[in-house]
């Protein structure tokens, strides 16, 4: 939805499909900022979800706030949850790495890094670990093949997904790490500390 009155322009996006991981994630800091409060929240809020600059909020006259909060009101609603094994990005399938012993020593580390440092602040890492270019498609569930995970590229990937992919799309990988991948790690990390402790 667009809002326009002489040089107010704003595209309002509808649902969170229209939301990026980035803008998402700038979403969540900010709810979680005990430092900001009312309408500097809200405003500071639907800055980020409207990619607009907040001096442009605070110019606008005061009703134009309350049309604006009736657009956005699905964002009191959690994402889908949904997980997604196979995404679209710029027309290429991406397949999720569907058999983690596959995950070389180094992608562990570094899953384990944006993990236990934050599953939503690093999601767009995660995601550039686990989905891949599918280079042998399948009709069948998960009997895919997927590309090799490019560490070099692994920055540049995480980026672009940030700023580029739904947040719908990857949310479910979220609240798949939460219950599956955590389980996964753990052993790593005890191994770690009593590996540690011998040579201590």
């Amino acid at each position: 939805m667009n809002i326009t009155e002489d040089e107010i322009k704003i595209s309002i996006p509808t649902s969170w499909n229209e939301i990026t991981i980035g803008q998402f994630q700038e979403y969540m800091e900010v709810s979680e900022d005990a430092s900001l409060a009312g309408y500097k929240k809200i405003i500071h809020q639907m800055a980020i979800i409207t990619d607009t600059d907040e001096e442009v909020f605070y110019n606008m006259p005061y009703n134009y706030l309350y049309t604006i909060q009736k657009e956005i009101n699905y964002l009191s609603i959690e994402p889908t949850c949904e997980f997604k094994p196979i995404i679209n990005i710029d027309g290429t399938d991406y397949g999720f790495q569907k058999d983690f012993h596959k995950l070389s020593l180094g992608e562990w580390i570094d899953l384990e890094h944006y993990v236990t440092n934050g599953i939503i602040k690093n999601l767009h890492y995660i995601a550039a670990i686990l989905y891949r270019p599918i280079t042998k498609p399948s009709t069948a569930f998960f009997d895919y093949e997927i590309a090799p995970c490019n560490t070099v590229q692994l920055e540049n990937s995480a980026r672009y997904i940030q700023n580029h992919i739904s947040i719908e799309q990857i949310y479910g990988i979220s609240v798949f790490f939460y219950h599956i991948v955590k389980e996964f790690l753990t052993p790593i990390s005890s191994y770690s500390k009593v590996e540690m402790t011998k040579k201590n």
